[in-house]
């Protein structure tokens, strides 16, 4: 025998199911709200955090940079500073002094020495590192110590001491490194 056919009975059925689970949906959206809102709270308080932590570290490297900034106003330049002016000076100096000789032999070392005084100075503010003014350093010993003496067997007053700014230059860089490395950090 067959089972009589109740119409709408297959629908009814489905219509349970399709309200069990929309009931089920609801309430796993409803859950879900209630995460997502308790979520969003904690995005919310976290980028708060952030920012306020951002501020006090942006605050602190500015305290740093004021600190430094003090600091070497106290102590004045660095020696290495000092020295690279000097050298410039002196090799414009021993220039001067040999009229005789063409503008021409010093073009190189004078260019050099005053590449190495902005060199060291960019150095010391942290915008740079040791190595072009260790370069330029070498490049000036190298025209009193090589280049000059083939060029020409005169004696330049002065070489002597020009050298040894030089060497005393390439003495004292590695102390403006940490200075620089600090900065950097800092900003």
């Amino acid at each position: 025998m067959t089972e009589p056919v109740v119409p709408g009975g297959d629908v009814a059925a489905d219509s349970v199911e399709e309200m069990a689970q929309r009931l089920a949906d609801e309430k796993i959206r409803s859950t879900l709200g209630e995460y997502e809102k308790q979520l969003a709270e904690m995005m919310a308080k976290a980028e708060q955090s952030f920012a306020a932590q951002q501020h006090q570290i942006n605050l602190q490297a500015q305290s740093l940079q004021a600190q430094i900034t003090a600091t070497r106003q106290q102590a004045g330049p660095p020696e290495p500073v000092l020295l690279s002016a000097s050298l410039a000076q002196r090799v414009k100096s021993i220039a001067d002094a040999h009229p005789d000789l063409p503008k021409t032999h010093f073009a190189g070392v004078l260019d050099q020495a005053a590449r190495l005084d902005e060199a060291v100075q960019a150095t010391a503010k942290g915008d740079a590192d040791t190595s072009e003014p260790e370069r330029l350093a070498n490049s000036v010993i190298t025209f009193f110590e090589r280049v000059h003496p083939r060029a020409s067997s005169k004696f330049l007053e002065g070489a002597g001491a020009a050298i040894e700014e030089a060497e005393r230059i390439l003495e004292k860089l590695p102390e403006l490194a940490p200075v620089a490395a600090a900065i950097a950090s800092a900003v």
